[in-house]
């Protein structure tokens, strides 16, 4: 089943939001995703070569398409813990699969990379399966772009750190241009469920935080008392 602590260590502030999920059966979900999440999006760090980078992703492809198709498949927690989930919550297979297939972009030179199309792609499919569990009626798709853009611009330092460019210049200026893109996505978003609220002040509490360092995402350090000023706002 899956492992909180893993969720902890390598995705806090996905872990800090899933406590504003009360239906303990929809948290346990939102916990899979997310820890599926990671293990895809951790494969650049540790596979050596963009070819065997995609082989891992079709592994996961084909074990989850086992699921659907009622056959057995590998012995992994996450798994396991999809092969409960998707009967459950019906989900259709092209929405799980659509969150993999995001992840080749992680493996592509950036000649092909697209910023603002990766955003959408890697968060999208998450918050719209979310949705789904938690029964919220409105679109969760301006949230999941304005939400990534935030998170990727904080990761700036950690992509480049892996070789991984993801703006061809990390000038202010640019860097400003996304930020007020992502304010006019969160301000579209009308999701209403306590999760979806929370992504929206977490959100801007990071936009404000690299307003106040002009926009420069290498000089952003961890922000304080981040748990307290989200469950304030919310």
């Amino acid at each position: 089943m899956t492992d909180i602590n893993f969720i902890k260590t390598n995705d806090p502030d996905r872990y800090l939001l899933s406590l504003f999920v009360s239906d303990e059966t929809a948290r346990k979900a939102i916990h899979t995703l997310d820890t599926l999440n990671i293990e895809i999006a951790r494969l650049r760090d540790v596979i050596e070569t963009p070819h065997m980078g995609f082989i891992r992703l079709q592994w996961w492809r084909d074990e989850i398409r086992k699921i659907y198709e009622k056959k057995k498949f590998a012995p992994h927690d996450v798994l396991e813990s999809l092969s409960i989930i998707i009967p459950y919550y019906q989900i259709p297979h092209d929405q799980i699969d659509n969150l993999i297939s995001a992840r080749e972009a992680d493996f592509e030179e950036y000649d092909n990379f697209d910023f603002y199309n990766y955003a959408r792609s890697i968060h999208s499919p998450l918050l719209k399966l979310k949705a789904k569990f938690l029964n919220e009626e409105n679109d969760a798709s301006y949230l999941a772009e304005g939400y990534a853009l935030v998170g990727l611009l904080r990761s700036i330092p950690f992509y480049k750190a892996r070789s991984q460019v993801l703006l061809p210049s990390i000038h202010p200026d640019a860097v400003r241009d996304i930020c007020k893109r992502a304010e006019e996505l969160l301000n579209q978003d009308k999701t209403t469920h306590k999760y979806f609220k929370a992504h929206r002040v977490l959100a801007r509490l990071y936009l404000k935080q690299i307003k106040d360092i002009e926009f420069n995402p290498e000089k952003l350090t961890p922000l304080a008392f981040k748990e307290l000023r989200v469950w304030w706002g919310v």
